[in-house]
C-alpha cells in the first residue's frame, strides 16, 4: 500500500523547466504539447500564431553538455495570450555554439544578445522555423509518434485506404477494423480471423462460427421452372419448386455465453447488434448471408413476472432455462445471388 503521508506529484511544466537539459530532445518536445492539451500537433499545417512551442538559440559560445538549455513557459510574445513553451536549444542555430557563421560574425550576434537585441529575435525566426522543420521529420518516419486517434496522420491515411475505410469516420466500426488491418489485407478471410475481429469488437466476448449452414433460398420468379420455357435443361438449371438447396451462402455466428446486460445489447437493432451488422457488411465478401447465436450465462437469464413487458424467449425465460439461446436473423438482402446458375434471393 502506498504512504498516505506521500506529497502530490509536481506538475509537468514544473519537472519540465526544472530538469530541462536532462531530457532528450523529442522526448520534451512531445511532453511540452501535452500542456496545451490540443488535438494538433504543435508543427505541421498549421498557423505559426498556432504553435504551442517556440524554439531560440542558446546565446553564448560555451560547451553544450545536452541538446537543451533551458524552457520556460509563458504567453505568447505577440501579446496575443496564448500559451507557449520557450525551449532554447543548442543546436541548429545560426548563432550560439553550433553556428555555422563566422566567428567574428557570431560573437558579435552573442554579444549583442546579451543585451535583448533585436538583431537575436530576428534570427530565432529562422532558428525555430529550422528546428520545427528537424521534429517534422523525425515524427514523419515514426508511426507511434505520428499516429492520431481519429486517423488523421498521414500513415493512417494510407492503411484506411488499404482496407477500404473512410478515416474520416472516427465510429468505433473504423477503429475495430483498422486496428486488425494486417488480417483485412490478407487474401483468404477464415472464420476464425472474422470470428476473432468481431470479438475484438465486443471487448473480448467468446465468438465462433459455423460454416456451411443449410438455408432453403427462394429462386426469383422469373427464373423458376416452366416445362417447355424457362429454366428446362435437368441437371443444369431446372429446380423445380420456388425453393433450392443452398448449403454454402450462409454461415451462423455464434456469441457467448454473456452477461444479461451484453445480452440486451446484441439482440436485434440494438447499439452492439448494429455495430456487428456493419462490421460483417465490411469484412465478409459476396453474398454470403448470416445469422446470430446469441447465447446468455443461465446464472444471468431472468425470471419472467407477469406485468413485465419483456418479450417471451428473448429477455424472460419460463421456469428456469436449460440454455437461453436465441436465433436472430439477418436483414434480407435486397440484391439476388446466383447459385447453379440459378438467381435466388436471400
Amino acid at each position: 500500500m502506498a504512504n498516505t503521508g506521500r506529497g502530490a506529484p509536481e506538475p509537468l511544466s514544473t519537472v519540465l523547466e526544472r530538469d530541462a537539459p536532462y531530457f532528450n530532445f523529442f522526448q520534451a518536445v512531445r511532453l511540452a504539447e501535452r500542456l496545451t492539451n490540443s488535438s494538433e500537433s504543435s508543427f505541421g499545417e498549421v498557423r505559426a500564431s498556432a504553435e504551442t512551442i517556440r524554439f531560440h538559440a542558446k546565446k553564448s559560445m560555451a560547451f553544450a553538455p545536452s541538446d537543451i538549455h533551458k524552457i520556460t513557459h509563458g504567453t505568447d510574445e505577440l501579446g496575443n495570450g496564448s500559451y507557449k513553451t520557450h525551449m532554447v536549444v543548442t543546436f541548429m542555430g545560426l548563432y550560439g555554439p553550433s553556428s555555422p557563421l563566422p566567428a567574428h560574425l557570431n560573437e558579435m550576434v552573442v554579444n549583442q544578445a546579451s543585451d535583448n537585441s533585436d538583431l537575436a529575435d530576428f534570427l530565432d525566426l529562422f532558428n525555430h522555423r529550422l528546428v520545427s522543420m528537424l521534429v517534422r521529420i523525425w515524427r514523419r518516419s515514426r508511426y507511434p509518434v505520428s499516429f492520431q486517434t481519429n486517423l488523421s496522420d498521414d500513415i493512417s491515411r494510407v492503411i484506411s485506404s488499404m482496407i477500404g475505410i473512410d478515416p474520416t469516420d472516427s465510429s468505433l466500426r473504423n477503429q475495430v477494423l483498422f486496428a486488425n488491418s494486417p488480417l483485412l489485407v490478407m487474401r483468404s478471410m477464415s472464420a476464425k480471423v472474422v470470428a476473432d475481429i468481431i470479438s475484438d469488437a465486443l471487448e473480448g466476448v467468446h465468438v465462433t462460427i459455423d460454416e456451411f449452414t443449410p438455408r432453403k433460398a427462394k429462386i426469383l420468379e422469373e427464373q423458376r421452372w416452366l416445362l417447355g420455357k424457362n429454366a428446362s435443361e435437368l441437371g443444369v438449371d431446372a429446380m423445380p419448386g420456388a425453393f433450392v438447396d443452398d448449403p454454402t451462402g450462409k454461415f451462423t455466428l455464434n456469441v457467448g455465453p454473456v452477461d444479461l446486460e451484453m445480452f440486451r445489447t446484441l439482440l436485434f437493432a440494438r447499439p452492439n447488434h448494429d455495430k456487428i451488422e456493419k462490421l460483417l457488411n465490411q469484412i465478409v465478401q459476396g453474398n454470403i448471408i448470416h445469422q446470430m447465436r446469441l447465447s446468455i450465462l443461465n446464472s444471468e437469464a431472468p425470471e419472467w413476472r407477469l406485468g413485465e413487458h419483456r418479450p417471451l424467449g428473448h429477455e424472460a425465460w419460463l421456469g428456469t432455462p436449460i440454455e437461453c439461446t436465441i436465433k436472430i436473423p439477418q436483414k434480407m438482402q435486397q440484391e439476388p445471388r446466383r447459385h447453379n446458375n440459378v438467381i435466388v434471393q436471400n
